[in-house]
């Protein structure tokens, strides 16, 4: 098979006689070497549990799991997404970010296959009647969430943002969705800073460029960085180098844990909203985390949870279809509601759908739910 992708025989616990029928194939893709592998790792692993977990409770059907990695590459995710289809997948959950999207989008068109992320929340792909499913919120909820609590609930009324360019169809998008908002209550963005456009990236002068003051004086109550973990760790470790006591914020892209793993107490303080709930109590979730942690040697993450619904999204499609004819989209779409592994997942017509959102904080190397 294609370089691209790794065939996983999730038959485990298989009842006898299941073996006759031919498995399903649905495949995932993302980002599991170079810049992103972490979140895709943890996607991988979300969408390996569903499976397994699917395939040794011995409903129909029985599913494959094919693995295709993007590299973050566009050329490289259009040519995956062939490969996948073509081995025959009928669904691919995938891929986490959104430029990725840009480019799959028109292939999960062509192939006439159903593509769920779990994680992409651009808004230029809401509204789109195509075969294309998010998981997630759209950045237009996340932003305007980040406004709203800090405008509202941390009164800060001065903001510095920043943003990875290499991620554009996302990161301008929440870019200017938050400051159209966080403008309309009556604050501030006293300036806006790509980086990553031009290659290397000079992390102290991105910094210093956000903290300056303007020249009536006025400096910014907090900065809030729109990139992955590993860049939001750096300008956070910078941030704090320089001023020990602003606020800062990290769009939901940047994943907490990873980015406490790699900022260390340079994180502290850090406010951020994700998409699931890491403090959930329930037997349901306590036997998925602890899965989870004996599968794979660390906890899940958002995207690890969201990857997982996504999977499971396709898994009850598959067995809700008239019959093995109906096309998957329509068969998702007649059914709409899904039992997510926290939450409910209600689709509308065009394959959108909405999550709750939870505040947590960054408070002496580990996160803890924000009482504010």
């Amino acid at each position: 098979m294609a370089r691209h992708l790794a065939l996983l025989a999730l038959l485990a616990a298989l009842p006898l006689q299941a073996c006759d029928d031919a498995p399903v194939k649905i495949g995932y893709l993302a980002s599991l070497s170079g810049r992103g592998a972490d979140l895709g790792e943890a996607g991988r692993n979300g969408v390996m549990l569903a499976v397994e977990a699917h395939n040794a409770s011995g409903r129909a059907p029985r599913v494959d799991l094919l693995i295709g990695d993007d590299r973050h590459d566009e050329a490289e995710a259009r040519k995956a997404a062939r490969e996948l289809a073509s081995a025959g997948a009928v669904a691919i959950v995938g891929p986490i970010t959104s430029q990725m999207a840009n480019a799959l989008v028109p292939v999960a068109e062509e192939t006439r296959t159903v593509l769920i992320s779990p994680t992409v929340s651009s808004y230029a792909f809401v509204g789109k009647d195509d075969h294309f499913f998010r998981i997630n919120n759209s950045t237009k909820e996340y932003a305007l969430a980040y406004a709203d609590f800090h405008f509202g609930r941390k009164g800060v009324r001065r903001v510095a943002l920043t943003y990875d360019a290499r991620n554009a169809v996302f990161s301008e998008s929440w870019a200017s969705l938050f400051r159209g908002r966080f403008e309309e209550l009556g604050g501030r963005v006293l300036r806006t800073v790509a980086f990553g456009a031009a290659g290397e990236i000079d992390f102290g002068a991105l910094v210093r460029a956000l903290l300056q003051k303007e020249p009536d004086g006025a400096a910014p109550d907090a900065v809030v960085i729109v990139a992955t973990s590993l860049d939001a760790a750096r300008i956070a470790q910078q941030v704090r180098k320089e001023n020990a006591a602003i606020i800062l914020a990290a769009a939901e892209w940047a994943a907490p844990d990873q980015l406490v793993q790699l900022a260390g107490r340079g994180a502290d303080g850090l406010l951020s909203i994700e998409s699931y709930d890491r403090f959930d109590a329930s037997p349901r979730y306590a036997a998925f985390r602890q899965r989870y942690a004996e599968r794979f040697r660390a906890e899940p993450n958002y995207v690890s949870v969201s990857a997982f619904d996504a999977a499971q999204v396709i898994l009850a499609a598959l067995a809700g279809r008239k019959d093995a004819s109906q096309p998957l989209k329509e068969a998702i779409l007649a059914l709409r509601v899904f039992e997510g592994l926290q939450q409910r997942i209600e689709f509308d017509a065009f394959g959108d759908t909405r999550r709750r959102m939870a505040h947590v904080v960054v408070t002496q190397g580990a996160i803890r739910a924000s009482g504010d």
